[in-house]
């Protein structure tokens, strides 16, 4: 039911993606698979340089300067899902960041 919500909308991943498989990554992979197959439009932003890269998935180095000077790249999205795996400063300047966005962030 919820899935009807988001037809039509462009949704963005952002965080770990497998390889290697469990926690995070295998979430990433499970939501942005069940995005897909419920035709919603999602891509991903991985932070992982190992992950199998395609139209959907994109490898980007999620630095400061990555978070800086996407702000341009970001608004063609409907929503943003950013998954952290760690509490560190760089999560906390990219949640900030993420969230002057405005930009619904999951």
């Amino acid at each position: 039911m919820t899935e009807n919500l988001l037809i039509g909308s462009k949704i963005l991943l952002i965080g770990p993606y497998p390889p290697p498989f469990g926690g995070v990554a295998t979430h990433m992979q499970n939501l942005h698979n069940r995005l897909l197959t419920t035709g919603i439009h999602a891509e991903v932003i991985s932070s992982n340089p190992l992950a199998k890269t395609d139209r959907h998935i994109r490898h980007e180095p999620l630095n400061l300067y990555w978070f800086l000077t996407s702000h341009n790249k970001l608004k063609s999205y409907s929503l943003i899902h950013y998954h952290a795996t760690a509490y560190n400063i760089k999560g906390l300047i990219a949640l900030v960041l993420l969230v002057k966005s405005d930009k619904p962030l999951v």
